[in-house]
C-alpha cells in the first residue's frame, strides 16, 4: 500500500469509466488500466485495518479475571463437617475462632479479592467494547466499499458491450472487468465470514456484563443471607451451608459460560483472519499486476 493513502479521508467516489466510443490513444489505455483501482485500493486499505483490529482484540484480561474469581470460589466451598468443632476458651470469650466464624472471615477475605478482580473485569469489558466498535466501523466501511466495487464492475461490463472492434481497447477493458470481478467475488464471499466472529464477540461481552451486574451481586446476596451476617439479631451458629453451595455453583456456571464463549471467540477469530487474509491476498495481487501494466503502458506512451 502506498504511504500516501494512509492519511486519505476523502469520500471515495465510484470511478467513471473512460469514453470508449473513440479509438483510444496511449492515454486512454492508461485510463482504462486505472479503471476501478480506486475502489480496489480503498477496500485493500480497509481490509488491512480489519486484520489489524482482529489482531488487537484481546479477551485475555477478561478471562484472567474470570479464572481468578473461579479459583476463589473453589477455595470457598464449605462442607457440613467444616462447621464441627468448638472454639477454645479465648475464642469463646471474644466470640471468634469457631469454625463458623472462620467461615465468615474467609468469606469477607475472598470478597475483597473478588471486588478487585471485578474491577479488572469491568476494565476488560470496556476495552472489548471499544475494540468491537472499531471493528464494526471498519466492517461497515468495507461492506460499502465492496458495493462500490460491484457497481464499478457492472459499469465496466456495460461499457465493454459498447466497444467496437478496436482490439487493444477491448482487451484492456476486458482484463480490468475480469480483475474487478475476481476481487468482487472474493469480497462478497469473505466479508460475511467476519460476522460470526463479531456476533460471538458481543455474546462474550454480554456474558461478562451479566457476571458483573447480576451473577456476582446475586452470589453475594445469597451468601450473606446464608451466613446470617446481614441480620445482627440472628444466631451466628445458624449458617445455611446448602444455600452457600448452591450460590457458588450458580456463579461458577456463569463464569464457565463466559470462559467457554471466549474459547469460541478465539476459534472464530482465527477463521475471520483467514477470510480477511484471502481478500488482502487477491487485492494485493491485483494492485501489483495493475501497477506493472501501468508502468509498461507509460513507457510506451
Amino acid at each position: 500500500m502506498h504511504s500516501r493513502r494512509h492519511g486519505r479521508r476523502a469520500r471515495i467516489m465510484t470511478p467513471r469509466p473512460p469514453d470508449l466510443d473513440k479509438t483510444p490513444e496511449g492515454g486512454d489505455l492508461v485510463s482504462i488500466a486505472k479503471f476501478g483501482t480506486q475502489a480496489q485500493d480503498k477496500l485493500l486499505y480497509l481490509c488491512h485495518g480489519i486484520r489489524d483490529a482482529l489482531h488487537r482484540k484481546d479477551e485475555g484480561p477478561a478471562c484472567d479475571s474470570l479464572l481468578q474469581i473461579k479459583a476463589l470460589l473453589q477455595g470457598f466451598a464449605p462442607r457440613t463437617r467444616d462447621l464441627r468443632g468448638r472454639a477454645n476458651w479465648w475464642g469463646r470469650l471474644w466470640r471468634t475462632g469457631s469454625p463458623k466464624q472462620r467461615l465468615i472471615d474467609r468469606y469477607h477475605s475472598i470478597q475483597t479479592h473478588i471486588d478487585r478482580f471485578s474491577d479488572d473485569l469491568l476494565r476488560a469489558e470496556t476495552q472489548m467494547r471499544r475494540e468491537i466498535g472499531a471493528l464494526l466501523s471498519l466492517q461497515k466501511q468495507a461492506d460499502s466499499c465492496a458495493k462500490s466495487l460491484s457497481k464499478t464492475h457492472a459499469s465496466g461490463g456495460a461499457q465493454l458491450a459498447l466497444i467496437g472492434h478496436d482490439h487493444a481497447t477491448r482487451a484492456a477493458l476486458d482484463w480490468r472487468v475480469r480483475d474487478l470481478g475476481l476481487c468482487k467475488q472474493v469480497a462478497q464471499h469473505c466479508l460475511p465470514a467476519l460476522l460470526p466472529e463479531q456476533d460471538q464477540d458481543m455474546a462474550l461481552v454480554r456474558a461478562v456484563h451479566k457476571v458483573l451486574v447480576k451473577d456476582l451481586p446475586l452470589w453475594e446476596q445469597h451468601v450473606t443471607r446464608a451466613l446470617g451476617t446481614h441480620d445482627a439479631r440472628r444466631d451466628q451458629d445458624q449458617i445455611d451451608i446448602r444455600a452457600i453451595i448452591n450460590a457458588n455453583a450458580q456463579l461458577d456456571r456463569a463464569l464457565q459460560h463466559a470462559l467457554d464463549t471466549a474459547d469460541q471467540v478465539r476459534d472464530l477469530r482465527r477463521a475471520a483472519l483467514v477470510s480477511i487474509g484471502e481478500i488482502i491476498r487477491v487485492l494485493s495481487q491485483a494492485q501489483a499486476t495493475t501497477a506493472a501494466r501501468l508502468r509498461g503502458l507509460e513507457r510506451r506512451s
